[in-house]
């Protein structure tokens, strides 16, 4: 037999093989643990925990820690992310306190303490609380459902680094601001100024803002809500800006946080603009 068919033969026999060893490898290393991985609390009895007297209420992932696996290098253990159910619904309350209301089986792996006057709100999943079968899980994916947030007035900034959504529906406050990864929708609110230093979505679907202020660098916003809820829109960033007024708003006030700062308006109707000098 020639080499050059012997070659032909290997090679239609090893493709097979290679195709049979891939799926089982990816089954093995991104499907089975997909599921090993999923810690569902969602089915608890939901539970009201009262909260301190605060004026801002910050959410964190705790029990990380890096071990040391080589000079220069770590790995971090008993890290999470929550599902894409992992979401937050804001409303107010006239109440000195705000209550926060999650599952039964979420609230063991949650601690509640102040720091200063700041109400620190941390889930942290240690593996060795959680089932054995988790002991060795190192990105857990937990399944919390829906949690509940009354905030009173006093409360006026959020900051979180681990939640999937803030839904905010008949808030009414003077003044809020946000620093999240998640994305925030706000429904049928009436806020008088609503300052957004981050988030993965902001998105305004009712209601009314006096001056709302956005920092372009950090949050993603651009077709995300109507401009009719807004008086005043203080845009301010660092690069190009590029914002597409789909309907009537009052004024844009454009504050540039470096020299080649631009913004580009596409408007749907004449519009009053004001434009600052940088560092004013």
């Amino acid at each position: 037999m020639k080499k050059t068919s012997k070659i032909i033969i290997g090679l239609l026999i090893a493709i097979p093989v290679l195709i049979v060893v891939f799926i089982v490898l990816y089954w093995t290393f991104f499907v089975q643990p997909q599921d090993k991985r999923n810690f569902n609390l969602r089915s608890g009895n939901p539970v009201t925990i009262e909260l301190p007297v605060c004026k801002a209420i910050e959410f964190r992932q705790g029990g990380v820690e890096y071990i040391p696996v080589s000079e220069g290098r770590y790995l971090a253990t008993n890290q999470f992310y929550f599902a894409e159910d992992g979401d937050v619904y804001l409303a107010s309350t006239s109440d000195a306190q705000g209550k926060f209301t999650i599952s039964d089986k979420l609230k063991s792996y949650t601690e509640i303490c102040m720091k200063g006057d700041t109400c620190v709100i941390t889930f942290a999943f240690l593996r060795e609380k959680c089932l054995e079968q988790y002991s060795d899980v190192g990105l857990l994916r937990v399944i919390s459902g829906d949690m509940h947030l009354t905030l009173p007035k006093e409360v006026e900034y959020i900051k979180d680094g681990v939640l999937n959504l803030f839904s905010c529906t008949d808030l009414s406050c003077s003044r809020l601001t946000f620093d999240a990864n998640a994305r925030i929708d706000i429904f049928d609110s009436n806020i008088d100024t609503l300052n957004v230093l981050s988030s993965r979505l902001l998105q305004l679907k009712s209601g009314h803002v006096k001056h709302l202020f956005v920092d372009a660098d950090k949050v993603n916003w651009q077709q995300s809500y109507n401009a009719a809820f807004v008086d005043v829109e203080h845009i301010s960033g660092t690069r190009n800006v590029r914002r597409h007024v789909t309907s009537d708003a009052n004024r844009i006030a454009w504050e540039p946080k470096s020299e080649r700062a631009q913004l580009e308006l596409v408007l749907a109707g004449p519009m009053e603009v004001e434009v600052s000098k940088l560092g004013e």
